[in-house]
């Protein structure tokens, strides 16, 4: 069971947001996708996700091409969160959430109510369940938006196929408590057999709880997958990044990099 993609390429009017990207990602891991401003990170998730169809190349989930599974049948088994979000209505926090189990409509489990209020749970939105979305702040949007995601996914597969949870930024507007505890999060849900894929900004989360990442860009260019221990090398972070960077590790065994 894998999502592959096969050297992809995305160009839009003329403008290529992507060129050459080949990766196989696991059920069961944490994959962060890095990249400096402009590297193709947003394009290449919605790639995986089967958002956007690419120019060249290919993409494939358990061996067979993504396109042929479909959207209902993708719906259940990959949730998206997206960079944004616009809703159009007035909807409630709780009101999101329980549109993760949308495509679950047609066979319903009888603890439909239970995943959309233990999802709230873990993302710490239960108070907010009768706000109308529009009126919170980003960092509570994202963790209704993750609630939904979560929610969507929430029972394994009774023919056992992978699940994937695939996410654009889940941590940019979250607080530094939030962003911790999200990543903690994502790491759970991996251990449960979700392939969880999510574009981060921060090299110091990736490092601390990704299994690997996938590096784009820089003035290097190419693409880079690899244990994240590995991969997230001074030299490596120098050279798509443009920044100097060291390496510091604390008495509890944990690498953070200081920049500049």
């Amino acid at each position: 069971m894998a999502l592959c993609c096969s050297d992809v390429e995305v160009q839009v009017g003329g403008k290529t947001l992507l060129a050459g990207a080949s990766v196989h990602l696991a059920p069961g891991r944490v994959t962060a996708i890095l990249g400096p401003n402009g590297a193709g990170k947003s394009t290449l998730l919605s790639v995986l996700a089967g958002q956007r169809a690419p120019t060249r190349g290919s993409v494939s989930l358990d061996g067979r091409p993504l396109a042929e599974h479909g959207m209902p049948e993708l719906a259940l088994r990959r949730a998206l969160m997206p960079q944004e979000s616009a809703v159009a209505f007035d909807f409630t926090a709780q009101e999101i959430v329980a549109l993760g189990r949308y495509p679950h409509r047609r066979a319903p489990g009888l603890d439909e109510d239970a995943i959309v209020d233990e999802a709230m749970s873990l993302t710490d939105v239960s108070a907010l369940a009768p706000r109308i979305l529009n009126t919170l702040s980003g960092g509570e949007k994202a963790r209704a938006h993750m609630a939904r995601a979560l929610a969507q996914l929430w029972h394994p597969r009774h023919d056992g196929a992978s699940r994937w949870l695939l996410l654009d930024e889940p941590t940019a507007a979250l607080d530094l408590a939030h962003q911790h505890s999200a990543m903690r999060l994502l790491r759970d849900w991996a251990a449960r057999g979700v392939g969880v894929v999510a574009v981060l900004h921060d090299l110091n989360l990736a490092r601390r709880y990704a299994d690997e990442v996938v590096v784009l860009g820089g003035a290097s260019g190419g693409l880079v997958q690899g244990a994240a221990a590995e991969v997230l090398q001074p030299g490596l972070i120098e050279a798509v990044w443009g920044t100097p960077c060291q390496p510091v590790t604390s008495t509890d065994g944990t690498v953070q990099y200081l920049f500049g």
